[in-house]
């Protein structure tokens, strides 16, 4: 079957409850401006995949020069996506599947990616690997959580699921023409920037915590992917979802929408039955949630689905980088998870110079700034907990630090 033309349209005015969540077309007032040939996609490293609905594939279209991997700009590339982005190519699902054919596997270069428990260091992981040379960092393309989230309402049929998976990272891999180095010339008495053509060796994805239901079915079609993991102690890290969700930059999110939001999204394994079953009573029997311990309940259920994953399917992953191990010593635990990826250990000091800065460029606020209201107390560490034994995990947020290392090595 040839493809023809596809749909790109002109946005006109972008409207959503916070610039962070996930956008599709109802975010956006746009106008049809022309029909393009679906090739222009891989062409040209200004449009990059950035949704799914059950029916068809986004590709936002941003400024010339503009790189969404840019993290000095923007630590997360849907937050990119969205602010940048000028106008959308819309491509029919079927027309995505022969794209995909088309640009094939990502052979010219190694593949790198690792799941999360969110909140644990992943995006300081992203910051270090952008600094190697000839490498595109990607922190967080959301892509394949739309996937998820319309696979779990029974949107998207479990046969075409797998190929769903692989055409998205096949797509998403795309072969760029520039690797974004930005170089700076003086030119008529103002800085100038350009981009450097580099080749490409290497891309790192960082995939979303919405994305760990997925990354055995992401390993199976992908099989050249190298995969870790990272992940944080459960009681640091429910303090920072509370500080992240509930930031000023979240906008508008109201807890009751924030609740069926995580529900259709919590990344419980498909394999577990049980777990599955528990994902299903929660999306049936929803009821308006406006308190911060029902909230506090939510975040207990995602983080729990993200470790009950990794420790029931270690044997997909190279390591397990614990921010705690991370923090206290950055130089031995690059190191270990270098030699495990198969890259010199002469970069890792190159590596290191991301802790020089705030790796989200403090986009959630200062925690030192807080004024208290983005704190969690025992009713809610207590709602968390009771997340944790709903799905017979073995954690908990006053475990010993020592207890949940060994649970995650």
């Amino acid at each position: 079957m040839v493809i023809d033309f596809v749909c790109q349209v002109n946005i006109l005015y972008k409207g959503a409850y916070n610039a962070i969540w996930e956008h599709g077309p109802h975010n956006f007032l746009y106008v049809h401006e022309d029909y393009v040939n679906p090739n222009y996609v891989l062409q040209h490293d200004e449009v990059s995949i950035q949704a799914i609905t059950p029916t068809h594939v986004l590709f936002a279209v941003v400024g010339r020069g503009v790189d969404v991997y840019d993290m000095d700009k923007y630590p997360f590339v849907m937050l990119a996506q969205y602010l940048e982005m000028k106008k959308l190519i819309m491509v029919p699902m079927w027309a995505m599947y022969k794209l995909s054919e088309e640009t094939g596997d990502p052979v010219d270069r190694e593949i790198i990616g690792y799941g999360m428990t969110a909140r644990s260091g992943s995006t300081l992981l992203t910051q270090m690997f952008r600094k190697l040379p000839k490498t595109v960092a990607m922190s967080e393309p959301w892509a394949l959580f739309h996937a998820h989230k319309f696979y779990s309402r029974g949107q998207i049929p479990e046969e075409n699921y797998h190929n769903l998976i692989l055409a998205i990272l096949r797509l998403q891999f795309k072969k760029l023409h520039h690797v974004s180095r930005k170089h700076y010339f003086f030119a008529s008495f103002a800085f100038q920037s350009f981009l450097l053509q580099i080749p490409c060796e290497r891309t790192v994805i960082k995939l979303t915590l919405f994305t760990s239901a997925q990354q055995e079915i992401i390993k199976k079609v992908f099989p050249c992917m190298k995969l870790f993991y990272n992940a944080r102690h459960p009681k640091k890290s429910m303090i920072s979802y509370c500080h992240a969700i509930l930031a000023p930059v979240q906008g508008n999110m109201l807890m009751h929408q924030f609740h069926e939001y995580w529900t259709d999204s919590l990344p419980i394994d498909y394999k577990n039955e049980k777990l599955m079953a528990l994902k299903r009573r929660l999306m049936k029997n929803r009821e308006p949630r406006v308190e911060t311990a029902a909230f506090a309940r939510d975040c207990g259920y995602m983080y729990g689905a993200t470790v009950d994953y990794y420790v029931n399917n270690k044997g997909l992953y190279l390591r397990c980088v614990l921010y705690e191990n991370l923090m206290e010593d950055p130089e031995a635990e690059t190191s270990k998870l270098f030699e495990l990826l198969g890259l010199s250990q002469d970069l890792v000091p190159l590596a290191l110079t991301a802790l020089q800065k705030h790796s989200q460029g403090h986009i959630f606020g200062d925690p030192k700034e807080d004024d208290g209201r983005r704190k969690f107390g025992p009713k809610e560490f207590d709602e968390i907990n009771a997340a944790f034994k709903d799905m017979d995990l073995p954690i908990h947020t006053e475990m010993p630090l020592e207890e949940f290392k060994a649970l995650m090595s």
